[in-house]
């Protein structure tokens, strides 16, 4: 086809205003300014510095981020397990949690022991089922709670994060540094119901075998 003068005249003025334009090094597009070439570089490099505070979901430009939002305009996704309110967002949520603190709607069936969510009732259940899902990638040791697992990885790793405040001594969880403490304290806190002596630790106390459980066996 023919080459209207129109279209000679465009490619002449985009070579001579190349130059005053900003190119990527990658794909070789040219930018009217050096932000839009910064914005347009995160294609390449993958990175997402935009975070959706509500879904947690990252993107390239603050523009995609903003056109994401309307998603979430009537969304409330976080939902209180013990009033039903519900929140848009996660901090949100957690704000208003401190109202139910002392509330403990979720009471175990079998033991009766109480919870403030629906997740610590479910997770103290496997207790009872004898479910042990968190498992040690260690020593292949299997826990009911991941809690329990994390204290049983100090094992490993020989970590005592918890300090004896009078002699400085470390241990590996809070209840061998609370019975340790005993011997500073002198504390006995388990009593034989026949006899009424003092222990320091259940075990001493399962132990223990006193003249009036001799007399009834």
């Amino acid at each position: 086809g023919n080459i209207t003068q129109e279209t000679i005249l465009k490619d002449h003025q985009l070579v001579q205003s190349s130059d005053k334009l900003f190119r990527c090094q990658i794909c070789q597009k040219l930018f009217a300014d050096a932000p839009c070439l910064k914005r347009h570089k995160l294609i390449h490099t993958g990175e997402n510095p935009f975070k959706c505070q509500v879904c947690q979901r990252e993107f390239a430009r603050i523009d995609y981020l903003k056109k994401h939002m309307f998603v979430h305009k009537y969304e409330k996704p976080f939902e209180c397990q013990i009033c039903l309110k519900a929140f848009k967002m996660a901090s949100a949520l957690k704000t208003h949690q401190v109202v139910h603190r002392d509330v403990k709607p979720f009471k175990c069936q079998i033991c009766q022991k109480a919870y403030t969510s629906g997740c610590s009732l479910k997770a103290h259940q496997l207790i009872h089922t004898g479910e042990k899902p968190f498992t040690c990638q260690i020593c292949q040791k299997a826990f009911a709670a991941v809690s329990t697992l994390n204290r049983h990885k100090r094992v490993h790793t020989g970590d005592k994060p918890f300090d004896c405040q009078i002699c400085q001594k470390a241990f590996a969880s809070s209840e061998s540094l609370k019975r340790h403490e005993r011997s500073h304290t002198g504390e006995k806190p388990f009593w034989c119901q026949i006899c009424h002596k003092a222990f320091t630790r259940s075990s001493i106390l399962k132990a223990h075998n006193c003249g009036n459980k001799r007399k009834e066996t």
